[in-house]
């Protein structure tokens, strides 16, 4: 199993690096330069060129990325060219947000998923199992930015029961945690932020929870119609023991594989999300870097985003193993 996960971790480095390459030359083709953002376009030639020198961008591509690279051995990600703030740090200010939404959305989208499966597989052929395979098709073919405004439209502008929007800034101590303030002098939980989570959570997890769904229904319909599921309804179990404690925990073998690797997926992939409610997340702060061809910006959250991604995989595939040893053989084949 070590030797296994040890070179599981060792094929994680080329891929990073076709990322950073990939992401570089792709910026690199994006119309525009970061000098047109700084200085406009009143700025005389010399004064582009000084900068331009300055910021480093004068040299050839190669290398620039190889000074980016040694830079990153060192744990320098670099600054950013307007604020000159550096980009690790402004980076891990927002990591925890971006961690705290994605987990929640997960969460959201587990519940929905495995609750909606093992009704539909459940109660198969009939109403409640035509409504949640519809629902699973609006999850999976609505745009994740129209569904986030339709829910700010409903629960913040109508209802008012929910705040639109939030930079991702409540007070909470820890990544999942309430935080803990003081109130005339005495310590206490604080929950404000919760609020500001809900529409945004609920929006990044539709559609793992659509597909959680469709793939819990499937395998709770296999489950249900095995040879033990049989003896167990035969000895007189309630359909509730037969479902919950004996159907449930054998369909939910690859629901766990899914859910970690959606996991994953969401860390990554929370751009459209933060954008629309405006938080203050890793996703944002790539949307700021790409519109003002900030490259360091860029490189940084894409780096970062991939690491989460690809270790949500990792560890998948290494619990996987560990549960069957016959993945560790078809590894070292």
């Amino acid at each position: 199993m070590i030797i296994y996960s040890i070179r599981r971790v060792a094929g994680l480095v080329p891929i990073l690096l076709g990322v950073l390459l990939v992401t570089f030359l792709l910026m690199q083709a994006i119309p525009g330069n970061p000098i047109d953002r700084l200085v406009g376009q009143a700025a005389t030639a010399d004064e582009r060129a000084r900068l331009r020198h300055n910021l480093g961008l004068d040299r050839p591509l190669a290398v620039q990325f190889g000074i980016y690279l040694s830079n990153l051995a060192r744990g320098d990600l670099g600054q950013s060219f307007a604020s000159r703030e550096d980009v690790g740090r402004e980076m891990l200010s927002r990591l925890p947000n971006t961690v705290r939404l994605g987990v929640y959305a997960m969460v959201i989208a587990s519940l929905l998923g495995v609750l909606g499966g093992v009704v539909s597989a459940v109660w198969a052929g009939g109403a409640p199992d035509h409504l949640v395979r519809v629902l699973s098709v609006f999850g999976l073919s609505t745009p994740i930015f129209w569904f986030g405004l339709l829910l700010m439209l409903l629960f913040a502008r109508c209802l008012e029961w929910l705040p639109p929007s939030g930079d991702g800034q409540s007070t909470f101590s820890l990544i999942l945690l309430p935080g803990l303030g003081f109130k005339n002098g005495w310590p206490h939980l604080d929950f404000s932020g919760f609020a500001y989570l809900v529409l945004p959570a609920l929006t990044l997890g539709v559609r793992p929870a659509a597909f959680i769904s469709r793939v819990m229904r499937s395998q709770m319909l296999e489950v249900l119609s095995s040879d033990f599921i049989r003896t167990a309804r035969a000895k007189g179990l309630s359909e509730w023991a037969v479902v919950f404690r004996h159907a449930l925990a054998n369909a939910m073998i690859p629901v766990v594989t899914l859910i970690g690797v959606d996991l994953g997926s969401l860390l990554a992939g929370s751009v459209i999300t933060e954008t629309v409610f405006s938080y203050r997340g890793l996703g944002m702060y790539t949307l700021e870097g790409i519109k003002n061809r900030e490259y360091p910006i860029v490189l940084g959250t894409v780096l970062l985003t991939s690491v989460m991604f690809v270790l949500a995989n990792l560890a998948v595939d290494l619990a996987c193993a560990w549960l069957d040893p016959r993945l560790r053989v078809e590894g070292r084949s």
